[in-house]
């Protein structure tokens, strides 16, 4: 059907954040149909807001560290 939002197979929803000091990203385990809205505030900054319509919360967060001397490996999220 076109124009349809709805998925026709399953995805993973991952979202990345990058800053000049830090990285770090999320993924959102759930096999139920999952949407995600990203949205940005009056100041400049984002927000993203993730809805299952069942099962469990399971998610995994990735963050960069200091490495070398050096923040923000974005490689290493």
């Amino acid at each position: 059907m076109p124009n349809n939002p709805e998925p026709l197979y399953g995805s993973i929803p991952y979202i990345t954040g990058i800053d000049q000091t830090f990285s770090s990203g999320v993924a959102w385990m759930n096999s139920a149909h999952t949407w995600v809205e990203i949205a940005s505030t009056e100041d400049g900054f984002k927000n993203s807001g993730w809805m299952s319509e069942s099962g469990s919360l399971e998610f995994f967060v990735f963050a960069s560290a200091f490495d070398n001397g050096q923040f923000n490996r974005f490689k290493k999220v």
